[in-house]
């Protein structure tokens, strides 16, 4: 499949290309996206530095979508 996307050129006809992780770049750049149109967006909350708890350790706090696979219920008996 991979030898057929290529001799489409069909990386070449798309804009704009993201990954989630370098890693994921890493990868997309081998399989020949180029990489002046790839761009990695991550895909995790970066927490603002000023709002920080002085003493942390008493509270927790959880983004993503609560299903089973996310892992919740271990976070809460950790907790």
């Amino acid at each position: 499949v991979l030898t057929r996307l290529r001799a489409l050129q069909v990386f070449q006809r798309v804009a704009v290309w993201v990954a989630l992780s370098r890693k994921q770049k890493e990868l997309c750049l081998r399989m020949g996206i180029p990489e002046d149109r790839m761009h990695v967006v991550p895909h995790y909350f970066e927490p603002d530095e000023r709002l920080a708890i002085p003493e942390p350790g008493q509270d927790v706090l959880f983004i993503g979508r609560l299903s089973k696979e996310k892992g919740l219920d271990v976070l809460l008996d950790a907790w």
